[in-house]
């Protein structure tokens, strides 16, 4: 690491981000107050000044707060997946198939075939 590097800080990377994924600016203003971003930001602002066995060990900070913020963007993702699904239109129900019944075919088709009766309508 060069002597002279001085870290620009996280907001900029992040207003970068949201540019190119089309984000607005005044949406992404208050992440500077996140807590987690601002851990990022202290521990990435240490790293240049601060002995080479203790840089290592700021790197694994700012990464545990950026791993805990993936970890909130996930359960948002969930949770707006969740509210999605619970408002989409539900699909109307199948008719449900008749039961089987206990006759057998053959009394089945008895039971369709007219019954014969004499001109007088006996049987």
């Amino acid at each position: 690491m060069s002597a002279d590097y001085s870290f620009p800080g996280v907001q900029p990377f992040i207003e970068r981000s949201a540019a190119e994924a089309g984000v607005p600016a005044l949406a992404i203003t208050p992440l500077r107050g996140l807590w987690h971003v601002a851990r990022v930001q202290d521990a990435l602002a240490q790293v240049a000044k601060a002995d080479p066995a203790t840089r290592e060990s700021l790197l694994d900070q700012a990464i545990a707060h950026r791993d805990a913020l993936v970890a909130a963007l996930d359960g948002v993702d969930a949770a707006i997946d969740h509210v999605r699904k619970g408002i989409a239109p539900k699909p109307d129900p199948e008719p449900a198939e008749p039961e089987p019944s206990d006759e057998s075919p053959a009394d089945e088709e008895a039971d369709l075939e007219p019954e014969a009766h004499d001109a007088d309508g006996n049987d």
